[in-house]
């Protein structure tokens, strides 16, 4: 049973998310196409591409946290080729095209790699493909923000302005902007979704309710713990409408909606149990939270020198407790959005790598950067004349800059051993490199996505000789084997001559004081 499912999920997943979200598109569409004015929406329109621009071109545009984005670009690179979503970490060049050599069934949801397999389609596979992705939705997330605060704060241009401002102050945002992961493509359509719960409060229209089904299955279908939107979202809809609000989908709607959520479905149970977790240590549990909350309140609140708006997220605490009060509780979508972010909240502290502040971790938090963030412009709309006062702008452009050379600077992914190797591998792939040499590594996702023919050692011990004679009959132009070695380890633990071959070093670079990485070529 299980196999059937895998080959279900690897052919079929691909083109059953691609319709669920051209279905989600014109579903909004329809709901919007009669609403839309472009000349009302100049302001927020400039102001996004102002924020989205200041962002690409002053923050370092890479691959940040590895092996995570290699694994969606791999994902998306199958796509492309082949259809498949399949999460192939071992490619071969020769006869000018790429050749697979394993499947395997991605852990993450896939439409974020859908979306960069278009871009391949359109614009040709490469990496930068990963980074028009995001920056599109870094555009569309500021726009549908600021219009959000047109609608909600204020019409004025001064809350616009603190709120690009307060945008910019958010180095974790523009640090993940500015990679290869799927975090803004969660927090584009995460946003999307409530704004649009939002819009069938106020119209509670059979098409309001279509164009949000939808949605909520493609924010589901970015990142897995995104399907509590479902539940959470029909809690509160049955609640108030009881069994009416069924009758406004009807049977077609229903059953496409099963059918685009059941590669999320089917991925979960061919997948399940891969939480990475240490021998001993539970995946999650109370004592995680008691453990991780303390350092949360530190980073999210008190650390001026990490990578959050501490300033935006305390006055997004003081908004919430304003919007409360000025409204005599909670609306219902307010209450939605409130028991998503505080379910997510408690299941990263319950999580057993929890910790706010680790480069690893920091973008699973960035949903609840961003939610204090917007908060923080409602408290400043409802202090009227304190947003037009010329020192407030002052301040927060004062904010901006200290959090914004944060982020251009980013010691956050510098410190991570692993992003500096592949950086290093990278350096000198683009000095010496060349597309028809083949590299033996132990993380081969790493180069393969990148366009690069890789393999594992694994492999490479398993069919050795066969590799070492497609060698010599000029398959591959050179085989390049990527080392780490210890300083001060045995001579004969890192020997240059091994059985059957000789290797001759080609580059060197130290990595950290312990060990140093080692790229030597195959000789024989």
């Amino acid at each position: 049973m299980k196999l059937e499912l895998i080959h279900y999920f690897i052919h079929y997943a691909g083109y059953i998310t691609l319709l669920g979200l051209v279905m989600a598109l014109f579903s909004v569409w329809i709901t919007i196409k009669d609403k839309i004015d472009f000349n009302d929406s100049k302001i927020e329109i400039l102001l996004s591409i102002v924020v989205t621009l200041i962002v690409f071109l002053s923050v370092q545009i890479d691959l940040k946290v590895l092996s995570d984005e290699t694994n969606l670009i791999s994902v998306a690179n199958m796509l492309a080729y082949e259809g498949k979503a399949s999460n192939t970490e071992q490619w071969v060049w020769y006869y000018h095209t790429f050749h697979a050599l394993d499947v395997s069934t991605p852990t993450r949801p896939i439409l974020y790699p859908l979306l960069i397999a278009i871009v391949h389609l359109i614009a040709g596979v490469s990496l930068k493909s990963a980074f028009i992705v995001n920056f599109i939705c870094l555009f569309l997330l500021n726009f549908l923000t600021l219009r959000f605060v047109r609608k909600k704060a204020s019409k004025d241009i001064y809350p616009h302005a603190l709120f690009a401002l307060v945008l910019i102050m958010n180095s974790a945002l523009s640090i993940m902007a500015t990679s290869a992961g799927f975090d803004l493509c969660s927090l584009l359509f995460g946003f999307s979704t409530f704004l649009l719960l939002g819009q069938y409060y106020v119209n509670r229209s059979s098409e309001n309710l279509r164009a949000l089904f939808f949605m909520a299955i493609c924010f589901s279908s970015v990142r897995y713990e995104s399907i509590l939107i479902l539940p959470i979202i029909a809690m509160f809809l049955l609640f108030e409408e009881r069994f009416k609000i069924v009758k406004k989908l009807n049977i077609v709607d229903y059953a496409l909606g099963l059918l685009f959520i059941s590669p999320l479905i089917t991925q979960r149970l061919v997948t399940w149990g891969s939480f990475e977790n240490p021998d001993g240590v539970a995946p999650f549990s109370i004592g995680h939270i008691i453990h991780h909350t303390p350092i949360f309140f530190y980073e999210f609140f008190i650390n001026g020198n990490g990578p959050y708006p501490i300033i935006a997220h305390l006055l997004g605490v003081v908004g919430v407790v304003v919007y409360v009060i000025k409204n005599k509780g909670i609306r219902s979508e307010g209450k939605a959005a409130a028991v998503f972010v505080c379910t997510i909240l408690s299941l990263l502290l319950a999580h057993h790598f929890g910790f706010a502040g680790h480069p690893t971790q920091v973008r699973l938090f960035l949903p609840i950067s961003f939610f204090l963030c917007v908060f923080s412009i409602y408290a400043l709309s409802e202090l009227k004349h304190w947003t037009h006062l010329p020192s407030v702008f002052l301040i927060f452009g004062l904010l901006a800059f200290h959090h914004h050379k944060y982020a251009v600077q980013d010691p956050l992914m510098s410190t991570l051993s692993m992003t500096r190797e592949v950086r290093h591998l990278r350096d000198f792939i683009k000095r010496d490199g060349d597309i028809g040499d083949i590299y033996v590594y132990d993380r081969p996702g790493q180069l393969s996505a990148i366009g690069l023919s890789a393999i594992s050692w694994n492999k490479f011990k398993q069919d050795q000789a066969r590799y070492l004679t497609e060698m010599r009959n000029r398959l591959y132009q050179r085989m390049l084997v990527i080392e780490r070695v210890k300083y001060g380890s045995s001579p004969e633990e890192f020997s240059l001559v091994r059985e059957g071959y000789r290797l001759t070093p080609l580059y060197e670079q130290q990595l950290t004081p312990q060990e140093r990485l080692r790229v030597s070529r195959v000789d024989w």
